[in-house]
Order: C-alpha cells, then structure tokens, then sequence
C-alpha cells in the first residue's frame, strides 16, 4: 500500500511550502485538496496546461508523485448532486476537466464528497438527490474512461446520505468501474448504523472501497457537542478511540491495496510533529502486518 499525505492541514501554508514539509516529513505520495474552498491548494476544474506544467515541475522537485486530487464536491462548481440543473451540467463539465488534468498530471484518482445543493432540508429530497447523482454520473463515465481516471465519493455529516452502507449502495448502484468508495477513518461513529464497527463498514464496501483517509478521533459521546452537529475529529492516530487493529484487519480481509492517506486536519498547529508520527505509526503497523503474514504463510 502507499503512504500518502492530504495537504488539508497544510492550509495557511502556499503548496510550495506545503510540499516542502511533506517531502521532509518523510512522504513520497500526497493528495492535494484541490477546489476546496477552505484549502484550495489547486484549481484543478479550470487549471491550464501552464499550471498542470507548473505542479509538476514543483512535484517532481521534492520528487513527490499524486496518489489524488481532492475536489471537495461542497462547493456549486463541482457539486454533481445539485438540483439546479445548469449548476449540476457545469459541475459534471468541471469534474471531467479536473479528471483530463489528472491525466496529465499522471495521477490515478480524483476525490470528492457525496453532497447536495441546496443543502437546506437535504435528506427530505434524497429521492431527487439520488437521480440528480446518478444522471451525472452515467455523464462523467466516459471521460473517466477516456482519461483512465477514477473518481471515488465519501460521506459526510450534512451530506444527503450521510451513512457508509448507504453510500456504497449508491455508487454500486451507479455501476461505474471507474467510481469507487472513499472510506474516512475518522467518520467512523458519524456514517455508521447504531453499533456498527468501522471493520463491518469497511467489510460491507469490500471491492468498492478503493480510497482510505487516515486519522483518529473520539467517539461521538466522549464530545462535547449538541448529537445533531455529529462532531468528530482528524487526529493522530491512538489519540482517539478508533481501533486501528480492527481496521487494519478488515482491510487486510478485503485484499485492500491501494492508498492509506494522513488527514490530519484537527493538527494544524502542529502539522510538522504530526506528520512524522503519523508516518512512522503506519509504517510500524505495516512492517508488523507484513511480518505477521510471512509467520503465517505456509512454507
């Protein structure tokens, strides 16, 4: 598996010095959150072939590679589930040319939210939600043929559909071998069914799952914070109630072997330390892993 790191937490910082600190930190894969309003390190719906060229000459100076670019999917110009259909037409439009530059940019996947606009009232429309999705996903199939890119969608608390299940039924549903299922670590006691556990999420999404983010968080009682707001955190690892050996597990199960991306959003003040640790905790973890699998393997 790659280790990769989500220049989120990076935000106050320009993307050179960004780059700079994770390649530092010991990280040679990074997904850039890209058309994120809050951290928009990229605009890679409306890039240009001089800004493509830019960003890879910046990559390949810290000699980093993209595991993916993050387009956030909240936001109107690239929110495929909206209901205003000429907002939703340039949506698809901009997440086609965010797919052809990551073409260019040699990287194999572009991420984004399951989201609705308007938000308002979200879940009471899920029907319309749901078909304004799929219609724009049965339009983005080719170009990410073409391009031989993929696209994966992760829940999110305020999302139309906010739970894990959920989610991979509609994007099974969708029936794109070039859309897959992002699974975020630390959503996990916010987009699971009552006493549901993330290795069951991550056992459920099987084959669809082809995208972890990596971070830790408290549960959802141990945080102070009205139950509707579904608070939750991106911590280091260990600091929070996850159980990472479960997860492992379970990823292990389903033969998971694509990117294990950092997002560390909750360490922004101290990204530096955060980053170093978090780096060596999973590769720790996976040299276990690697070790337990070669004792177990029959000679």
């Amino acid at each position: 598996m790659k280790l990769a790191i989500h220049t989120s937490a990076y935000n106050l910082l320009e993307l050179p010095e960004a780059l700079r600190l994770i390649a530092d930190a010991g990280y040679r894969y990074v997904e850039i959150a890209a058309d994120i309003s809050e951290s928009c390190h990229f605009e890679a719906h409306r890039a240009t072939h001089l800004e493509v060229a830019n960003l890879t000459r910046l990559l390949e100076g810290y000699e980093l590679h993209l595991s993916a670019l993050d387009v956030g999917g909240w936001d109107a110009p690239l929110c495929i589930a909206n209901l205003d259909e000429s907002a939703r037409k340039k949506a698809v439009k901009h997440t086609g040319h965010a797919a052809a530059v990551a073409r260019d940019l040699d990287c194999p996947l572009i991420t984004s939210h399951l989201w609705g606009l308007p938000v308002a009232n979200a879940r009471e429309r899920l029907a319309d939600f749901r078909c304004a999705f799929l219609q724009s996903i049965g339009e983005i199939a080719p170009l990410l043929a073409t391009r031989g890119v993929r696209l994966n969608l992760m829940p999110h608390p305020g999302g139309f559909i906010e739970e894990s299940d959920a989610t991979v039924d509609l994007i099974r549903e969708a029936d794109c071998p070039q859309v897959g299922y992002t699974y975020g670590i630390s959503h996990s006691f916010v987009i699971n069914k009552p006493g549901q556990t993330a290795a069951e999420m991550i056992r459920y999404a099987g084959k669809m799952l082809t995208h972890v983010l990596v971070s830790d968080t408290h549960d959802v009682c141990r945080i102070i914070a009205p139950p509707e707001v579904k608070a939750h955190e991106h911590t280091v690892p260990g600091r929070g109630d996850i159980d990472f050996a479960a997860v492992l597990g379970a990823l292990a199960e389903i033969d998971y072997r694509e990117s294990l991306c950092v997002h560390l959003i909750s360490e922004r003040d101290r990204m530096v330390d955060a980053a170093r640790e978090t780096r060596k905790l999973i590769e720790q973890w996976l040299e276990s892993k690697r070790d337990q699998d070669q004792t177990e393997r029959p000679n």
